[in-house]
């Protein structure tokens, strides 16, 4: 894994762009979001020769400035940081960050209930590193009861970060 992203160069990407990194329209907030009592989704049907698949959207939602460690107007609660990358290119991302940033790293840190974390290895996610950051997977999983999905199917993308984690 020689080509990992460096944060630097992600924001001057994403500043080149236009964009910030977070929801343009405020779509996002979870706060903003109503929830809706619906009907559950419809089970799978049992067929032969049926190949059914369910796709997970997974991804990192900080809740506060990668750069800094602290929320600011940009990046908050209300308006977190959501690159759309893979959640392991953005996690080997914000580990070089937290590497030579101590206030990033003590803030993931702070979150996640630990004293120490290595990061001086920018090419692997190590279990530790795992754990730290599916904080932030877990809060976007649980974002998402806000929306349209039944509570089993929240369980299940629950279940499955957690094996991945342990995995």
């Amino acid at each position: 894994m020689a080509n990992t992203m460096d944060l630097s160069t992600f924001l001057k990407e994403l500043q080149e762009s236009g964009t910030d990194g977070t929801s343009r329209y405020n779509l996002r907030n979870e706060n903003e979001q109503t929830k809706e009592r619906v009907g559950s989704i419809p089970k799978l049907k049992k067929e032969k020769k049926k190949k059914s698949k369910l796709l997970i959207p997974v991804e990192l939602a900080i809740p506060f400035n990668p750069t800094t460690g602290k929320a600011d107007d940009t990046y908050n609660p209300d308006k977190k940081f959501r690159p759309q990358l893979a959640p392991t290119t953005v996690g080997l991302m914000l580990k070089g960050y937290a590497d030579s940033n101590e206030d990033v790293k003590q803030t993931f840190m702070d979150k996640a209930g630990v004293d120490n974390w290595d990061t001086s290895d920018h090419e692997h996610l190590t279990a530790d590193d795992k754990a730290i950051l599916s904080l932030e997977m877990l809060s976007a999983i649980r974002s998402l009861s806000h929306r349209r999905m039944s509570s089993s199917v929240i369980s299940l993308m629950k279940s499955i970060v957690i094996s991945m984690i342990s995995a």
